[in-house]
Parts: structure tokens; sequence; C-alpha cells
């Protein structure tokens, strides 16, 4: 069976056994469920939900959204309970295999795009789909958010506006922090394996150096380390994602730092605020 096929099978068995799931499930949250994509989205969902949704974000920890896995049968039935999809919509992986599969088979299930108004970045035959590693962006998709919630549940519109309030004072915090470190980045090179800050470079006038687009997988840090001296001179501190493959020891030993930043942490501010703190200071002496 074709993984496709089999999703829509699945699907079709999660509409039959989900009211049974929910009556013998022991979960005592009775939050309305939204289904989302990355774990990002399920800190916002529920920063602006509160006490009203909770979120199921379908790529699993560890996964890698660009070479999407099929579904388990737990988040089958997640979306098939779920009040409506809040799919980020600007060419992750795993949305383009899965979404019209789950479109068409669960078409009652409502869906809402989160990028609606972000300006994309194109990247080969599609676009840059890490939208929100810039927290100008986080401020359309957090706005976007909030409607949504009140076009599903409009009788609680004060708490979703209270909500997003509150997450848009958070980005805006860390809107601050960036402009104050690196208001005066005229270039500056930063060093990642994965390419996922290009928003986040455009905007503040830096250059993401990106080693998997450059070596592929396969790292040999003798190798890395000549290149980025004969290439990138200065850069000394890389940084990774948890499951990228990379040796932290043998970089070490060339003397480059590996900091492990994750784009797909479910606390998503936090690391964000952490990533900008880890960054040189571009700021006006």
């Amino acid at each position: 069976m074709q993984p496709v096929q089999l999703l829509a099978a699945m699907l079709a068995a999660a509409l039959l056994l989900a009211g049974g799931i929910i009556i013998l499930g022991s979960d005592e949250d009775d939050r309305a469920e939204i289904a989302v994509t990355l774990a990002w989205q399920k800190e916002m969902v529920e920063w602006i939900g509160g006490d009203h949704f909770k979120a199921t974000h379908m790529v699993r920890p560890g996964e890698d959204p660009h070479v999407p896995e099929g579904m388990t049968p737990a988040e089958v039935v997640s979306a098939a309970n779920s009040e409506a999809y809040l799919y980020i919509g600007a060419g992750m992986g795993w949305e383009s295999t899965h979404l019209s599969t789950i479109e068409s088979e669960l078409p009652e299930l409502k869906m809402f795009k989160m990028s609606e108004g972000v300006d994309l970045i194109p990247r080969g035959a599609s676009n840059d789909s890490h939208i929100w590693t810039l927290p100008d962006n986080l401020l359309i998709t957090a706005n976007n958010t909030k409607n949504a919630l009140i076009e599903l549940d409009p009788e609680n519109e004060a708490d979703y506006i209270a909500g997003y309030e509150s997450y848009v004072q958070k980005v805006n915090e860390i809107k601050s922090l960036a402009d104050d470190k690196l208001g005066d980045a005229d270039g500056n090179e930063f060093l990642v394996f994965h390419s996922a800050w290009q928003y986040f470079a455009q905007h503040y006038n830096l250059t993401e150096v990106a080693l998997q687009d450059e070596f592929g997988s396969d790292l040999d840090p003798t190798t890395v380390a000549s290149w980025i001296d004969n290439n990138h001179a200065g850069l000394d501190k890389m940084y990774v994602r948890p499951h990228d493959p990379v040796n932290e020891g043998a970089f070490a030993d060339q003397g480059i730092e590996v900091v492990i930043m994750n784009p797909l942490s479910l606390n998503w501010l936090d690391e964000l605020e952490k990533f900008i703190n880890e960054l040189e200071d571009f700021s006006a002496a």
C-alpha cells in the first residue's frame, strides 16, 4: 500500500474510532483540540488559546519536517478529533506530503493558513519555510492564530485577544533584544549546519553560512575547518539542531564550538531568545 493510501485508510479508521477513544481516554484536559504541524505552533496556539484550546503537533520530536515520515495512528486520531488544522503554508515538506490527504479525508476539518501575510523567501522551486525564526513573522502568524480561534469560538473572543496581546508583548521583548544586539550588523556571518535562519539573517543584515548546503550531511571536521579558514575566517561557533550529524568533540578539536539550537523546540520563544543572546553583539559602541 502506498503511503498516501495508507494515510487515507488510517484517517478513515480514525473517524470510526475517534468517539470511543475520547470516551475511554483518561486525559482530563477538556480543552478543544487544534492540530498543527510543528511545535512552535503548539506553543503559540496554547499561549493565545489559554483555557480553551490545546494543540497537537504532527511532526514528532527528532523527525525532520523536510523529509516527512508517515503519521502515527495517534496523530491520525488527533487530526480527526480536532476542531481545526492550523498549517504553516510556506512549503514545509511534511505539509506538502500530507495536508492534501488530510483535507480530502476530513472535509469538515477547518483549515487555517498561519503564514498569510508573511513575505516568503524563495528557495529552489518552493519557499523557505522557516518563517518562525523571525520575530516579525511571529507577530503576523500570532494575529492569524488569534483570528482563527475567534472564528472557531467567538464567545471567548476577549480571552483570545488577551492571550494574543500577552504573546505579542513577549515577542516585542525579543525584538528589542535583537535590535539592541544586532542593530549595526553589516553582513556579519554566523555558522550553522542546517539553513533555518534566512528570514532572521536577511532582516538583521546578517549572513548565514550553512555547512549542509556546502558539504551535505557528511561533515569531516578537518575539511570543514580548513574551508572555514579559507572562506569565512573568524567563525568559531556552529549552531546545530539536536539531531544533526555533527561530532561535537571533533569540531572542538578544530577550535569550533558546537551550540545546540533547536528550531523545533516546544518552548520556541525561549529558544529564539537564547539564539539571539548567543550571537555576537553588533550594536554600536
